[in-house]
C-alpha cells in the first residue's frame, strides 16, 4: 500500500495522492468552473502529481457524499488551457468526469467501481 502524499499550492493544502489517486475536496457552489463549466488544477500541480505516479483525480464535494473522477491523462492531453491571474491551470469539462455517489459514509478516496469516461466523448 503507498503512503499518502498531501500537496500544497500557495502554502495551502489542496489535496492528497493515495494508492494512485489524488483526493481534493471542494465546494462545487464555488470552486467549479462556470465557464467552461469544470474542474480547473494548477498545471505545476498535475505534473508533480504525474511525476509521483498518480493515475486517477478524484474531486469530493465537502460533505462526502457525491464525487467527479477523471484520468490524470485526460486532464493532460485534453484540458483546456486557462490562466486568469493565478497562474497555468488545465481545465476539464464536467463531460469527461465520471459522476460518483459515494453514500453516507465514505471512506477517503473510494473510487466504487468507477468507470473511464468514453475518450472523445465531449
Amino acid at each position: 500500500m503507498d503512503a499518502e502524499r498531501r500537496y500544497t499550492v500557495g502554502g495551502r493544502t489542496v489535496g492528497r495522492l493515495s494508492e494512485g489517486v489524488y483526493i481534493t475536496r471542494r465546494d462545487p457552489r464555488t470552486g467549479m468552473l462556470r465557464n467552461p463549466r469544470g474542474w480547473a488544477f494548477e498545471t505545476e500541480l498535475l505534473e508533480r502529481l504525474q511525476a509521483d505516479g498518480c493515475q486517477w483525480v478524484q474531486v469530493e464535494t465537502q460533505d462526502g457524499l457525491s464525487a467527479w473522477l477523471a484520468p490524470l491523462e485526460d486532464l493532460l492531453a485534453g484540458g483546456i488551457p486557462l490562466d486568469w491571474g493565478y497562474g497555468p491551470q488545465l481545465c476539464l469539462t464536467l463531460d469527461r468526469w465520471a459522476v460518483l455517489e459515494l453514500g453516507a459514509a465514505p471512506e477517503a478516496g473510494q473510487v466504487l467501481g468507477a468507470t473511464r469516461p468514453r475518450s472523445g466523448s465531449r
